[in-house]
């Protein structure tokens, strides 16, 4: 069987520009919005880009290989793609860095929970 996901990346201004921060994986848009809410209330330059993908609903944890474009220090989101099996993230990572020397790329093992709760934070940072 198969469930949405909400894919939420994270990135955060710093003094030269935006870098990745972390993502999560979210059952429900309710828990994108509390993530959003808090990190509003942190007081610092966050930029959220949130995705969908669906899923086999046995799955606890995914594999997300975020893709950010390079420029001067900066990195401007491009998309996210989830994989179930470590693998399959491994080896699109191997062909984009192949191809694209201009992109990089963020490999997580993430954890989907059901609702945003500060403990839930590092979750999402890479396992590998």
């Amino acid at each position: 069987m198969i469930k949405v996901v909400y894919i939420a990346t994270d990135l955060i201004k710093t003094d030269e520009g935006y870098c990745f921060n972390a993502v999560y994986a979210f059952k429900t848009m309710t828990s994108v919005s509390g993530y959003e809410k808090y990190l509003r209330s942190s007081g610092k330059d966050h930029l959220l880009s949130v995705t969908s993908a669906a899923v086999d609903i046995d799955l606890s944890t995914i594999n997300v290989v975020t893709e950010l474009k390079v420029a001067d220090g900066d990195v401007q989101y491009i998309a996210s793609h989830v994989f179930e099996h470590y693998d399959d993230a491994r080896d699109y990572v191997a062909n984009i860095d192949c191809a694209q020397s201009e992109i990089k790329t963020e490999h997580n093992a993430v954890k989907i929970s059901s609702r945003f709760s500060p403990e839930i934070l590092h979750d999402g940072w890479a396992e590998f």
